[in-house]
């Protein structure tokens, strides 16, 4: 398989991987202690998932469609979410360290609830936008 679509597969092996990790993660909502080997799955999985999408990959895709403009914006705005979700993603990480005493904890199970909901909408965008146009670009 060439490398161009092994990152298709790989992000959606990716995609398919957060979402049963985050389902998972449900069942240990109550305790930290608990919940903290898989939060770290999540946390590896999530920035291996970020490091697949290269600024040039962005750049190349605003090439291809700079003639279309609602998927340029659509471009635009996955560049820019990136960036911002990443941020968010190290922002909830450092939140929740691996040897933090569970007094601190209490709002984990909130916490990671609204963290959850921007990794699956950043999903759903991406299988519905960022596939397409990644499919289109190489085939």
């Amino acid at each position: 398989m060439d490398d161009k679509k092994e990152l298709i597969s790989s992000l959606k092996i990716g995609h398919l991987s957060l979402l049963d990790d985050i389902d998972r993660m449900q069942h240990f909502l109550r305790s930290y202690n608990a919940a903290r080997p898989l939060l770290r799955d999540i946390q590896a999985k999530l920035f291996n998932h970020f490091a697949k999408q290269k600024i040039d990959l962005y750049d190349t895709l605003s090439k291809l469609v700079k003639d279309n403009r609602e998927e340029f914006k659509m471009v635009e705005f996955l560049k820019v979410n990136l960036n911002d979700i990443k941020v968010r993603s190290l922002v909830f990480f450092d939140e929740f360290p691996c040897d933090m005493s569970t007094h601190k904890a209490v709002n984990f199970a909130v916490r990671f609830g609204e963290f959850s909901q921007e990794i699956i909408a950043r999903i759903t965008v991406e299988e519905k936008h960022l596939i397409p146009m990644l499919e289109k670009l190489y085939t």
